[in-house]
């Protein structure tokens, strides 16, 4: 379950990375190819460079997550350590189905990822 959702994030964030990058590789060439400036593409810039900047912290989390998940599977399953671990797996889980919330209405979003 929580492979699936962390590729279906990674794939919307993807877009949205891409769709950013390329708005702001368009509002460049138009300055370049026009001479002018805009206001309307400096915004547009300001809000794709949010939107790589969010992306990019969103997919630390997901970093995290993993690296989590993988210093759970090495501790075994007793003692400190682990309940240290389970703990911030499951914390760090509640975070990544939050993250999805947003992408309730996409045709691939799952119900079993609601927090």
């Amino acid at each position: 379950m929580v492979s699936d959702l962390i590729a279906f994030l990674r794939a919307r964030w993807d877009t949205e990375a891409r769709d950013a990058q390329e708005l702001l590789d368009d509002n460049q060439e138009s300055r370049t190819s026009t001479g002018y400036g805009s206001t309307l593409w400096d915004e547009q810039d300001l809000e794709a460079r949010w939107t790589l900047r969010d992306v990019e912290a969103k997919r630390k989390i997901l970093a995290a997550l993993e690296s989590a998940r993988k210093d759970l599977d090495g501790v075994g399953e007793a003692g400190l350590d682990a309940v240290m671990y389970v703990g911030k797996v499951s914390a760090l889980r509640d975070v990544v189905s939050a993250l999805a919330e947003p992408y309730a209405d996409h045709e691939d979003y799952r119900e079993e990822w609601r927090p």
